[in-house]
């Protein structure tokens, strides 16, 4: 990539620590939208912003424009999918405890 768009390696991988660092703080405001109006229409929404990020920096011709598109864009996507996922499976496992012990197989 840094060789396809001239920019240096230290450009390219600041989008990916914004991406991270992004991603934890948005995961906050993600598990309060999802305990309001639960996880599908987060999921959801975080499926399209995933996909306007990735749009967006594919076509980024400068590295602002990659950094916020992957960095920030990306970065809020993914927070939609972590928090909200996790609590989901956490909560379906202690509805579902008789479920989940019965289909592990015996050792």
């Amino acid at each position: 990539m840094s060789a396809s768009t001239g920019w240096g390696r230290a450009t390219i991988s600041t989008a990916m620590t914004l991406d991270f660092l992004i991603m934890g703080f948005a995961g906050f405001a993600w598990g309060t939208v999802s305990d309001r109006f639960g996880p599908r229409i987060v999921v959801l929404s975080g499926a399209i912003l995933l996909g306007a990020g990735l749009l967006v920096a594919s076509r980024a011709i400068t590295p602002l424009g990659f950094q916020l598109g992957f960095g920030v864009l990306v970065g809020v996507a993914a927070g939609a999918f972590f928090a909200p996922m996790i609590a989901a499976v956490t909560a379906w496992f202690d509805t579902q405890r008789a479920l989940a012990v019965l289909s592990c197989p015996p050792e």
